[in-house]
């Protein structure tokens, strides 16, 4: 057995046991060179800066507060963003050399600000943060030649978060999602969309590359090859716009103008109980609020699994915290990153919000106070984790600009601006202009 495969088995062993577990860790490197850490009295501000909901930025403070209680001479300065503007935020205050001490980050911007020595290699600070939790395979999408940029703020995987009640009114059987396909997906969204006055059947689907990824995976393929260049074809992309555009035209899949009005998930269709399918990271479902108490909310794997050429899905990190490189106090910011990812207070707090801990002993400690929805998270979770792997290639450096040009094509593809081939020409050489 290789040791990724393994490390991930002994995760999906204590999502199932709920047992703590000591895995293969990080070896640290020399002592940092840092002072001001608050310990010798002190008082220091660290910046804080995150992305999400209403609801993540509501948890995060009650977490902050109680970091400050347990650190009374460390003040933290809360910079919460909605997703959009804190990327954009985050990169002028990069380019000016006034990155927030702590940040949130994410694949593939956590490599890409790490390869440019914007982040702290966090191997220095071993006193006062623990990465013996975090197996190798953990830490694949925030590591590279022996630097970790980022330490995991939970695992997740792609879902179809499902709402019976809006089925049971179109008349609609659940889906086995073992075995349903993506036309059997586009059938049940049309009849619900037909059936229910002012529901929908499904939410968007292709503003980002997330669920085209999975689509590519199926096709045998990858969003990026081992090699650092694109991994999937034109045809396998048309394919995937010609499948969005027909059916977002039927009206059976929410179209582009309201799904930009839509933009959070606490307020949307599905939230408001008006749609049936809404894919989406599965440990985000609390996200949706009151209608976890309305509904019995099911998530569902995403459709072409069945007779795939490859497994499609895949279990990650959902989120990284990582420090600047340019704070002043990066022991302090390491401290806290510390309380977050490792300490069961600040998980009974965060949930399963940012995803599953990816600490089993944190997850063996909370798991029972879960909600309901972070528990159906955690189930679901658990049997991707026991499914065979198809690892994913590290994206290479400009990765990140797909996620804007994938948008904007595919906006152009669903006002009929362009055609799904001319989208992918356009998307190859743009992206393969930005990685070069």
């Amino acid at each position: 057995m290789s040791r990724n495969k393994l490390q991930w088995g002994i995760h999906a062993a204590a999502l199932v046991a709920s047992v703590s577990l000591v895995l293969a860790g990080c070896a640290g490197g020399g002592e940092p060179e840092v002072t001001g850490d608050g310990e010798d009295g002190g008082k220091i501000t660290l910046r804080f800066a995150w992305w999400g909901s209403d609801s993540r930025h509501a948890m995060t403070e009650e977490m902050i507060d109680l970091f400050e209680d347990q650190n009374p001479n460390i003040t933290i300065e809360t910079e919460p963003a909605a997703w959009d503007a804190y990327w954009d935020a985050l990169a002028t205050k990069a380019a000016t050399g006034e990155m927030p001490d702590v940040i949130q980050t994410v694949d593939p911007y956590v490599l890409e600000y790490g390869r440019n020595g914007q982040l702290a290699d966090l191997t220095q600070f071993g006193d006062v943060l623990d990465l013996s939790p975090y197996g190798e395979a953990i830490l694949t999408d925030s590591s590279e030649d022996g630097k970790v940029w980022g330490v995991p703020g939970g695992l997740t995987t792609y879902s179809v978060w499902t709402n019976p009640d809006v089925l049971e009114a179109a008349g609609v059987e659940m889906p086995d999602d073992d075995t349903w396909s993506w036309q059997d997906y586009a059938e049940f969204s049309k009849d619900v969309s037909e059936a229910v006055p002012d529901a929908v059947g499904s939410g968007q689907i292709s503003f980002y590359p997330d669920v085209f990824g999975v689509f590519a995976r199926q096709h045998g393929e990858q969003i990026w090859s081992d090699d650092g260049g694109l991994g999937f074809s034109k045809e396998t992309l048309v394919e995937w716009w010609e499948y969005v555009a027909d059916i977002t035209e039927t009206e059976a899949m929410l179209s582009p103008e309201r799904s930009l009005e839509e933009n959070t998930h606490d307020s949307d269709s599905f939230a408001q109980g008006t749609m049936a399918f809404k894919p989406g990271w599965a440990t985000q479902l609390g996200q949706v609020g009151a209608l976890n108490e309305r509904a019995d909310l099911a998530l569902l794997r995403l459709p072409g699994e069945d007779g795939a050429e490859a497994r499609g899905d895949f279990v990650k990190p959902s989120m990284h915290y990582s420090i600047a490189e340019s704070s002043e106090h990066k022991e302090a910011a390491a401290k806290l990153i510390d309380f977050i990812v490792n300490t069961p207070d600040a998980g009974e707090i965060l949930g399963a919000d940012r995803g599953l801990p990816p600490n089993p002993e944190v997850l063996a400690e909370i798991q029972d106070g879960m909600g309901v929805a972070d528990q159906k998270a955690a189930a679901f979770l658990t049997e991707r984790l026991e499914e065979p792997e198809n690892p994913r290639p590290l994206p290479p450096e400009g990765a990140s600009e797909i996620n804007a040009i994938f948008l904007r094509l595919s906006q152009e593809v669903l006002y009929g601006n362009l055609s799904p081939d001319a989208a992918a020409d356009q998307l190859i050489a743009e992206t393969e202009a930005a990685i070069s």
